[in-house]
């Protein structure tokens, strides 16, 4: 048997409730009303954060400058995204 952490239990948890803002308008409207808002950053730089993949924007540039002075990223997140060669390893 397979055991499940309490980090992945959270983590499908958050998945669902974004897949659920993103299916439809009227769910969108009914997450505003609860004041839950989707916050684009937050959610990249915890994929960062966790090793997940994340689209290239977020590795370099305005972006990663911009999770790093939010406070949400640490210069050290994207060093396991470095390959030897110089590349980036998306994920």
């Amino acid at each position: 048997m397979k055991n499940v952490t309490h980090k992945a239990i959270k983590a499908n948890v958050w998945n669902a409730h974004i897949a659920k803002a993103n299916s439809s308008v009227s769910a969108l409207k009914e997450y505003k009303k609860s004041n839950y808002q989707v916050d684009g950053y937050r959610i990249n730089a915890n994929r960062i954060v966790n090793g997940e993949h994340v689209g290239e924007d977020w590795l370099r540039g305005k972006l990663k400058k911009e999770l790093i002075k939010l406070g949400y990223c640490k210069p050290s997140d994207f060093e396991k995204y470095n390959k030897p060669n110089g590349s980036i390893n998306i994920g």
